[in-house]
């Protein structure tokens, strides 16, 4: 009796299985912009081809999903996840939304290496300040002394 139940069960889930990937396939195409006709080219096969799989009339072989999947730019188990579609980007989106990301990083690490610059002189300046005074104030002790020196008014502090 079990044997007679899992063949409709199985057929059921193929089906589908087959469902879902024919509306992953259109909506994934058409995500990315490209036509029948392109995705037939780049795959190998007809456009009535792509045009029957995406109506359901046709089934792909494994090497055809990996190509469509390849060329739509999905990994081929995307085109059988039931409602999660993933979203693909156009080339000149993507372009885009990469050179937005660099100059937000590079933004980023040049406030970061600024800010650090300017906390490695801070702690500079604090820890040798007060010998960059005392080194001063004694110049300036000297610079007196020698012209107090040249006038003749020498006198010892």
């Amino acid at each position: 009796m079990l044997k007679y139940l899992k063949k409709p069960i199985l057929e059921r889930f193929q089906m589908e299985m087959h469902d879902v990937f024919v509306n992953n396939l259109r909506t994934i195409r058409r995500q990315a912009g490209i036509t029948q006709e392109k995705l037939a080219e780049k795959c190998a096969v007809s456009p009535t081809f792509i045009g029957e799989m995406e109506i359901g009339k046709k089934t792909p072989s494994f090497q055809t999903i990996k190509k469509l999947a390849d060329t739509l730019g999905v990994k081929p188990y995307q085109l059988f996840l039931e409602n999660q579609v993933p979203f693909v980007l156009d080339e000149n989106l993507f372009a885009t939304l990469l050179k937005v990301v660099e100059e937000v990083l590079d933004k980023a690490v040049s406030n970061t290496i600024e800010n650090r610059v300017e906390q490695a002189v801070e702690r500079v300046l604090m820890r040798e300040l007060p010998k960059l005074l005392e080194l001063i104030q004694t110049q300036n002790i000297h610079v007196n002394r020698e012209a107090r020196k040249r006038k003749g008014k020498f006198s010892p502090p």
